[in-house]
């Protein structure tokens, strides 16, 4: 996808990445995702992001924790939905327990500016500590 160590492919990254989510490995629906979120080779779509960051969610195999953190994403910049900071934190929160930086970074900056949660400066940095 991002073209490291190889040339960039997007048609090859698209296949692999389709590939990988249809078995049910979470980092394949994550990089679907970002496909869509960004527009890198298909039309940029929200929606469709949204669909496969939660897949990637909900999934139990390796990327799980990164997809809830783009999910989450979704939610906090309002990409696609209206902003909703409580299920980002909520999907920010389920990240972290996964280990994902992603997911403790940002919920050590709801925390920081009290978005969806009570303004709480020690959580923030117990959570940016995590990341």
């Amino acid at each position: 996808l991002f073209g490291l160590g190889t040339k960039k492919d997007f048609d090859m990254a698209y296949k692999l990445l389709s590939e990988s989510c249809s078995k049910g490995i979470a980092l394949g629906c994550n990089g679907i995702g970002l496909m869509y979120r960004d527009g890198f080779k298909v039309e940029k779509n929200f929606s469709k992001a949204m669909e496969f960051f939660k897949k990637a969610c909900d999934l139990n195999s390796f990327g799980q924790g990164i997809g809830c953190g783009n999910y989450g994403n979704m939610y906090l910049y309002g990409w696609g939905v209206t902003p909703n900071f409580r299920k980002a934190i909520i999907l920010f929160l389920k990240s972290c327990n996964l280990g994902a930086g992603i997911g403790c970074n940002n919920a050590g900056i709801m925390y920081e500016k009290g978005f969806g949660v009570e303004k709480n400066l020690e959580k923030a940095i117990e959570f940016f500590t995590k990341a």
